[in-house]
């Protein structure tokens, strides 16, 4: 909800450590490591810590430079020039890519029990394969 606290925690989980980075080193880790960016729920910074929203808009409108973004929300009231999609739950072979591609998931029998938990809905398949991760 914090911005500050989004950066500092973006960076931990880029580097493996607990240096605070500048926005800069993040975005050329990000570029250098090829990665995708999921960020849920920005529909709550805009509901409940509207003084920050900006930030996080900023960022996310610099981050998408670097590499591809993803921003999963409920829709917001603000509105931004990005491409949107509504979102249906992903069938199998879709689960299996965002399993495979952005969790490094590809053991067949742990892809079918998190298909068969999550139906293929976005945040359960996230969640999820988290877990097992």
């Amino acid at each position: 909800m914090k911005f500050k606290n989004f950066i500092f925690d973006f960076s931990k989980k880029l580097f493996n450590d607990q240096k605070f980075r500048e926005i800069n080193e993040i975005f050329e880790e990000i570029k250098k490591r090829q990665k995708t960016v999921i960020i849920d729920g920005l529909d709550h910074i805009e509901n409940y810590n509207f003084p920050e929203f900006e930030l996080f808009i900023d960022f996310i409108n610099q981050l998408k430079d670097y590499c591809k973004v993803i921003v999963l929300s409920r829709p917001l009231l603000k509105k931004l020039e990005w491409e949107k999609f509504n979102l249906s739950n992903w069938n199998e072979k879709q689960t299996q890519k965002v399993l495979d591609e952005l969790f490094h998931i590809s053991d067949y029998q742990i892809f079918k029990k998190i298909y068969s938990i999550t139906e293929g809905y976005p945040i359960l398949v996230k969640y999820i394969a988290e877990h097992f991760k």
